[in-house]
């Protein structure tokens, strides 16, 4: 039962994230990336894989964690500095047209 539910949320989860071509083109276009988890056609399995070829490469597995959580603090700290930064963008629109059209006391 639970397999069954899981199976439907990735693939309720897989048709809310498709992405048209065209837009897939115009985030690439944007946001260049050579990293392998940015690519549409991302295979969690191949990269896996290369992350570790050989049984022998599970040894340095610490490493690989260790890495990939370092990544994830660098996009939480970029994602918290950009929505900050949209805040203060909101706060500082609404400021400047207080300035330019103050409200008359009524």
């Amino acid at each position: 039962m639970m397999e069954e539910e899981e199976l439907e949320f990735a693939e309720d989860l897989e048709a809310i994230l498709h992405l048209t071509p065209e837009v897939q083109l115009a985030i690439e276009q944007v946001f260049p990336s050579q990293d392998p988890l940015d690519r549409s056609d991302f295979n969690a399995v191949e990269y896996i894989n290369t992350l570790f070829p050989t049984e022998q490469s599970l040894a340095n597995i610490d490493d690989v964690v260790s890495k990939i959580r370092l990544k994830i603090r660098r996009l939480d700290d970029n994602i918290r500095t950009v929505v900050r930064g949209q805040t203060n963008v909101g706060q500082d629109g609404r400021q400047s047209v207080g300035e330019k059209y103050p409200l008359k006391n009524m």
